[in-house]
């Protein structure tokens, strides 16, 4: 699968979590440790980006992208996303999108640890 990362998120990403290079771009739906997010209807429409010191064998599968940092996901993630795959950062936001419109106006950042898995990097209760 191939992710374009536009160059307002790569510096958003550099600003915001420059000692960190690898990261997981997954569900935010309560289906992962990651994820607190429980009893909703976000199947598929929540996404993070979880900031990681090396690569969580749960998240392994690597996207191809036009960035030196590696990101990883999973299967199950790709069968919500088509074509055009790309992450972008408008109005304090990550975005991700893909030919189809608009997947999440508002995809969480996060670093993830084994001791504390959900440290929130922005504040952002919104979702579209």
């Amino acid at each position: 699968m191939k992710l374009n990362i536009t160059d307002t998120a790569l510096t958003a990403l550099q600003d915001k979590v420059s000692d960190y290079h690898i990261f997981a771009l997954i569900l935010d739906d309560g289906s992962n440790k990651y994820s607190d997010i429980g009893g909703t209807c976000s199947i598929g429409d929540s996404y993070q980006i979880v900031a990681l010191d090396q690569v969580d064998p749960d998240f392994n599968e690597q996207l191809s992208t036009n960035s030196n940092d590696q990101f990883y996901s999973t299967k199950n993630e790709f069968t919500f996303w088509g074509n055009g795959l790309t992450l972008d950062y408008t109005a304090n936001n990550f975005v991700l999108s893909d030919d189809s419109g608009v997947l999440d106006g508002a995809v969480l950042l996060k670093i993830g640890t084994n001791q504390n898995p959900n440290v929130n990097v922005q504040n952002q209760s919104a979702r579209r």
